[in-house]
Order: structure tokens, then sequence, then C-alpha cells
């Protein structure tokens, strides 16, 4: 029997991807006697993928049935018995990305240590000039595919093991390399290039999902999987309508520059013999945001606007251009929430080049600077190599103490009680006196061995212990890195800085020449003791960064050292800022100046000023903020066009929520909204309303042990483990908001800050988070109590700290009602605010306006 081919989003295939070449291959290897199902799904939209893009996902399934298999030539494994056994594919799922920006270049990749996977390839040099590292974009590729998959199948205990690839395009032929792991370069994407990845690469066991599945529960999965990606795919009349708006602008702009094109290429210039079309009107000068899309490589390009003016969409158009144009976008933001929606919107908008835009906040980019330059592994070589010192002796007490005596059974933690080995009892009492940090470590190896039994059954227990080891290495230094980064944060940003500006400072401040046994997490095995070698790093490695156009969202609420870092790597060009007043400074208490430098030099920059007016908010919406802000002497000044005064709801009667949440779904159904943008509820972290409802949660951690879940912490003992991460408590709406039936995405509550939100699920969030998003409707409940806590919070002190003629109690009310603003500009036509207590101060104002 032929196999069968199975397209789902064909209209999306990537131009990489020849489908009739592919299926006259695999066809051809496969022949007419294999049962085999292809699906061939493009471009699919997984939410849990939010930092990457997967362009194919291919899944191949073959049904266990006697004769029915696919074997791969030339590829064998070594049997229990010492024979070579033949290495057959069952069936696969490879989650693929494609680079084809390459196409002309050297391309040498190599080997570095992948998370869960050491020595794995992640990194390439691209003509010997720039290092580029894939590390994050397989990982996503790989974990988020899988935890997807699992949600889809509704089986969370279902083993899925994909296989990530990051294919690179050549323009030659004779340009093909076939590692072990996740990086490959190929002329073409065709099954012989694949079926050589699969010979080369050192899995030996093909079957990314249980091989004995029966056909029929194979294909209703799949069908499953196709239902949940076209409902993501649904585009409602509000998106639709944001991105029909992008693209009659971008239309309008086109015909604006190639008018101006044409009158200044013309040598007519008398009005009467001018004309070019219906409106012969002569355009003295380009608007100011058509200017900045043509001369982006020259110029600094700041939007300036209100709350609601537009500048997020101003800031998509121009990508869209850029990206069209054949660009690299990255966009970056403060907010993951709103990093998370701007990436789900491109995914829906589909808009040509949209592979080439990649997401970041603010935080994670540094970080991956901090990373490449070695601004953080020379930050933290000290106290990494203190305890790398103290589990080389945990490590060499073990070896020479324990385990001597047992094989990898004997020491597993799930034995039976009657089977537990009472030497090793009595060798653990024996040192837990005077060696109980070495025991402790010990109880981890035990651990390490029990998750990981079948992989590890028949090997020697010395080896195990040397995978440990490098196991506990690389927990040590992910925990130094991190906990530097969060705890030092402007310390390592001043640190960025100083590397990007005079490498030799920084070399010398931090004795790195000394530093025989630092190793800085690179690809290239640079001789750091030698300046030269060091300066050659942070060279390759910013020219990665800067080959991007940088766009910035909420710029105002930006840190001058990120500005600087970001200036250094642009060379204050190639980027594009989107900035408010005084009024959206949420993250600092001084207004971000991109303008100037930190030297107060100016640069070429383009200004694209926005109305006052908010193309979101309804008059009502409007009418309520400017009174609030006129109240606190806030210049808001907000104006709008939408003469609808929209639906304003203002109440401390605890059942009108549950009231005002059904007006609100109702409201989305008829307006033909998705979930997600229909109903937003916005609540305060510290809630007595919810409080004795509040479910503690955690991560799930069902990963492989060699993929730590959670957080690393160093215990009293000195020894590295992970424990499941205590997360922020997320809300139980019994007795105020019935759930039954509903799903929401409680952000940053559940660990589902890095997934974009399902169409089916209405958006929960802490005020805090709410920076940058919109819904039809929004529901802020407790408002009162979240202005109090802010109005006393000791960065309340601090805001406007450049303006000596307010007193510290205006201070305390201009901030808090700053942050409460922010939430009620969120809607666009519904807006509830919950008043717990009707004489606290905020109460008392709302309840008389």
């Amino acid at each position: 029997m032929p196999a069968n081919f199975y397209h789902f989003f064909r209209d999306n295939c990537n131009p990489n991807v020849d489908v009739q070449s592919f299926e006259a291959s695999l066809k051809r290897k496969f022949g007419n006697w294999i049962d085999v199902d292809v699906y061939m799904i493009h471009q699919p939209f997984i939410n849990n993928i939010v930092n990457t893009n997967i362009d194919l996902l291919l899944i191949i399934f073959l049904e266990r049935k006697e004769g029915n298999f696919f074997r791969i030539d030339g590829k064998y494994y070594e049997g229990k018995d010492g024979n070579q056994k033949q290495v057959y594919l069952h069936n696969i799922i490879l989650p693929i990305k494609f680079i084809d920006e390459f196409k002309n270049d050297e391309v040498v990749i190599n080997n570095y240590p992948v998370k869960g996977n050491w020595d794995k390839n992640s990194n390439i040099s691209v003509n010997n000039n720039f290092d580029i590292e894939f590390i994050q974009e397989i990982y996503e590729l790989k974990y988020g595919t899988e935890s997807f998959l699992k949600k889809v199948f509704e089986d969370d205990k279902l083993k899925i093991n994909v296989i990530p690839i990051i294919w690179i395009l050549s323009n030659e032929r004779k340009k093909y390399f076939f590692p072990t792991h996740n990086i490959i370069q190929a002329y073409k994407f065709g099954f012989e290039e694949l079926e050589a990845f699969l010979k080369f690469c050192e899995i030996n066991f093909f079957s990314s999902i249980p091989f004995n599945m029966p056909h029929e529960e194979f294909s209703i999965k799949m069908k499953n999987l196709k239902d949940i990606l076209e409902f993501e795919f649904r585009v409602s009349k509000l998106t639709k309508a944001k991105i029909d708006r992008i693209a009659l602008q971008h239309h309008r702009d086109n015909q604006i520059y190639e008018k101006y094109l044409a009158q200044e290429n013309s040598k007519i210039f008398d009005d009467k013999e001018f004309d070019l079309g219906h409106n012969s009107e002569k355009i003295i000068s380009l608007p100011s945001h058509i200017q900045a899309d043509k001369n982006l490589s020259n110029n600094l390009v700041i939007i300036q606007g209100k709350a609601g003016s537009g500048k997020t969409t101003e800031l998509i158009l121009l990508m869209k251009k850029q990206l069209e144009n054949g660009g690299l976008v990255r966009y970056i933001t403060y907010n993951k929430l709103l990093k998370n929606s701007i990436y789900k919107f491109k995914e829906l908008a589909k808009y040509e080049g949209s592979q080439n835009l990649t997401v970041r906040t603010i935080h994670k980019l540094m970080f991956d600077i901090s990373k490449n330059i070695g601004t953080l592994d020379v930050m933290s070589f000290e106290r990494c190599n203190q305890l790398i010192n103290i589990l080389k002796n945990h490590i060499s007490f073990i070896k020479n103490n324990i385990i001597g005596k047992f094989s990898i059974e004997e020491l597993c933690l799930d034995r039976e009680k009657d089977n537990v080995s009472q030497y090793l009892v009595y060798l653990l009492n024996k040192y837990q006196q005077d060696n109980r940090n070495e025991v402790a470590e010990f109880r981890e190896f035990q651990k390490f061995i029990s998750k990981n039994k079948d992989k590890f059954k028949g090997m020697e227990v010395s080896e195990v212990l040397k995978k440990y080891r490098k196991r506990q290495e690389r927990r040590i230094k992910s925990l130094v890195d991190k906990k530097i980064f969060l705890s030092d944060y402007y310390g390592v940003l001043a640190n960025i800085y100083l590397s990007l500006t005079d490498l030799t400072e920084f070399y010398d401040k931090y004795h790195v020449g000394k530093k025989k046994n630092l190793i800085v997490s690179k690809t290239v095995d640079y001789h750091l003791q030698d300046i030269k070698q060091f300066q050659t790093m942070v060279n390759r490695s910013r020219s990665a960064f800067s080959r991007y156009i940088a766009v910035v969202d909420e710029g105002q609420d930006f840190h001058v050292l990120e500005r600087d870092i970001l200036f250094r790597l642009f060379h204050k060009k190639n980027m594009v800022v989107a900035t408010g007043g005084k009024e959206q400074l949420i993250r600092h208490q001084v207004e971000c100046d991109w303008l100037v430098d930190n030297q107060g030099k100016k640069h070429n920059t383009i200004l694209i000023n926005k109305k006052n007016k908010s193309y979101r908010l309804k008059k009502g919406i409007a009418d309520l903020c400017n009174k609030l802000a006129i109240r606190f002497e806030i210049n808001l000044n907000l104006e709008t066009d939408n003469k609808d005064s929209g639906n304003i709801i203002i109440s401390s009667n605890k059942e009108d929520i549950q009231k005002v949440f059904d007006l609100f779904v109702k409201n989305g159904e008829d307006n033909e909204l998705n979930p997600c943008e229909s109903v937003y509820i916005i609540i305060e972290a510290e809630s007595k309303l919810f409080w004795n409802k509040f479910e503690k949660v955690r991560f799930p951690n069902d990963a492989e042990d060699e993929e730590d879940v959670g957080t690393i912490i160093i215990t009293e003992n000195q020894v590295a483990v992970a424990v499941a991460d205590n997360l922020k408590s997320k809300p139980n709406f019994q007795g105020y908001i019935e759930t039954e039936g509903l799903a929401f995405y409680y952000a940053n509550m559940e660990g589902e800050e890095d997934k974009a939100i399902s169409n089916s699920e209405y958006l929960v969030s802490f005020y805090e988070s709410c920076r940058g998003l919109e819904s039809w409707s929004v529901m802020c409940l407790e408002l009162d109590k979240f202005y109090d806590r802010k109005k006393n919070e000791d960065d309340a002190l601090n805001f406007l700290s450049d303006d000596l003629l307010i007193t510290d109690e205006e201070r305390r009310q201009r901030y808090a009602m700053t942050w409460v603003l922010m939430a009620l500009t969120r809607a666009m036509d519904g807006l509830f605010i919950y008043i717990s207590d009707e004489n606290s101060e905020l109460g008392k104002i709302l309840l008389q306006l």
C-alpha cells in the first residue's frame, strides 16, 4: 500500500519545502509494501513555543504489524548479546526550523552542551565573523512541542520524544553536514537528506511515541491535533480588523511613496502639467512614518504617544515593512505577556518573512548578551569554582568509599525493601555522622540513577558517576549565573556596558588573565588568558546580536543602562523605540530619554508623534481616565474619535462580579470575538476577596532527570538539587465567577508565562502584568486595594524624583494612580471596577464620579 500524505495548512507551506519532491522521494524509498502515514503540518501555531517558530512539523507513523517496517540502511546498534542489530524507523516527530539567510556564507557547525544533552551541537560560526547560538530554539522546539502534544493527546503520562532540527540551507550542492545532533546543513529539504540525518545521528531507536500504538488510536489523536490547530488559527473580527487596518495603511504608504518617487524623478514641476493620478497634489515631504521605513538603516526611530494612541500598531506596521524586505527583526519589551501577544499576532497575521521576527523580554536579551560575551561567566567564576571543588570532593568520596561493591541495579531507590543491600545501609549509616554532605550527594546520585535506570542498565557505576558529575556541574553553573543575574541585575548591566566600551578595563577589573580555569559558554576554544582572544570572542558575539533590527516597546520604562547597551550594539540606528510619557512609568521612577546617550549626545532621529487620540478606548472610558488624571494632576489628556461611550460599571456589590462577567462574555460572543480577547480579569496580588480560596501551585516535574524542571538550589549539604517552583497563587473564583466549562489563562501564576494564550482562554493576571495589553472588556477587581498597596510601596516616594515641587503625599498618590490608569486603559468597550471598600480613598473618588 503506498504512503498516505496528510497536509495541514498547506497554504502556509514554507518556500524551502518542495512538497511534490519530498513525497516522490519518500515513496521511492518506502515502495508500495510499507504502510506509512506522513503528516506535514505547515507553520503551525503552537502556543507553547513563543521564542522561535516551527516551519514544518513532520510526523511519520508506521503501524506496528508483521512485515511493516523501514530499515535505516547502514545503521546498526550493539545488542545485549554483543551482536550488531539493524536500526528501524517506527515513528518520528520532527519540529523543523529552516535557516536560509546563510545560503551564500561559510557556515561551521560547532559542538556545545545543550541543556539536558551534553556535547550536542547548537552553535554555528558564520564566515568566521560571528557566532550564533541555537540552544534556546532547540530546547523550545523539543519541550514546547512535547508539552503541546501531551495536552492535545490528553495524556500527560504519554512518552513523547521529538527530535528538533535546525535545518541550515546552502546554495551549493556539495555543502552537506549531518552531525550527530540537532543542526544540519543541506542544499535542500528532501527525504534523502532526512534519511542521512537519521543514519548519522546518535539515536538508535526511532519511536517518538510508543511504537505499539494502534493505527486507529493514532489517527484519532491526529484528528484532534488538526481540530485544535485550526481553532488556534481562528482569526476573530477584532484581530482581523487590526490586520486589515495595518494592511490598508501599508498600501496607502506605498501609494504615497510611489507618487513621491515619480514626482522626484519627473522633470515636470509645473502645477498645470504635473499629473500623477486622480489626486495630483504635490508631496512636499514624506510623512515621518514613511521616512522611518525608508531611512531606518541610518536612523533611530522614536514613536511617541499616550496610552492607546496606536504606538504598538505603528511598531507592527514598521516591522511588517522590514520583514517583507527581508530584514531580521527583534521585538523587545519588559512584559512577558505583551511579548507573547505580539508573537501570537504575527503568527495569525502570517506576514511575508514573519519567520524572521523574534520576540524577547529585555531581561532575557540581557541575560543572553551577558552569557555570550562572557560577562556573567567571569562574574560567577569564583563562586562556581568553589561549588565545583566541593562537588569534586563529594564525587571522590563516593567513588572511593561507597560504590565499589555495587551494580547500577543495586543502587536504585525504587527496589523492594527486601532487596535493599544491607551492606549499603550499613555504609551510609557509618558515614552519616562525619560525612553527611557526601552521603547527601550520594542520595542525589541514587535519584539520578533511578530516573534513568533503563538508560543506564548494564553500565559500570563509575561511568554513570561521571555522567552524574557532568550533570551536577551544569546545575551549579546554571544556578550561579542565574543567581548573580537576578540578584545583581544592574551590576551585570554595568559590566556588559563596560565590556562593550572598554574591554581592557573589564578584563583588568576581574583579573581575567589570571583565571586559568575560566570556561566561557562558547563553542570556539578561546584562550581567554589572552586579551586579544577575549576581544575576538566579544566582537563575534556582539555581531550576532547587531545583525537584527531592534524594535523596543514601552521604551519610557527602560533603564538607561539597557538603553546604552542597545545603543552600543545597534550603533543608534536600525532601531525603533515606542515610548510614552511619565504617566506610563511602571518599572522605574524616571522616564528614559532615547533622544540622547549617556554623554548627552544627540543622534540621527526620526520622530513619529502619535496624537493624543486613543484608537482603543470608547469615549466614556477615556473621559473617566481623564477625570482621574486631572484629579491627581497627571498629564493624560486622552481623546478618542469613537463617540460611543462604552459600558462602564462601578460597584461595591460582590454579586455584580458574576453578572458583569456574564454580560461581558455575551458581548464578546455577539461581536464574534475569541475568549482570549473578549474578557480580561485583573486581580490584586494581595487579594482579601480570594485569599482564603487561593491554591498553591507548582511546576510538574515529570521530565527526564537530565532536564531540570523547576529551580536549582544548593542545599545546606552543599548539593545541587532541582526543586519544584513555588509559584504565585491562582485565584479560585468559586462563589464569584462560575468557571465550569470555561478555560482561563492565569498569567504568571501557573508557569504559563512562557506560552501564548489560547483562543479558548479568558485572560487573568495581576495588575503588575497588564502593561501593553488590551481586551474588549476588562474587569478590575479590588482596584482600591491595589491603589492602597501601590501608594504605600517604597518606590512611591521615589516616583518623579526629578520633580521637587510636589509633596511626598502627592508623589505617592500620583505613583499609585499611574498604575491604576495603566489598568483602566486596557479596556476597549467594557470596563467594570469592583471596589471592596466604599470608604477607601479611591473608593470614595470613584463612587462619586
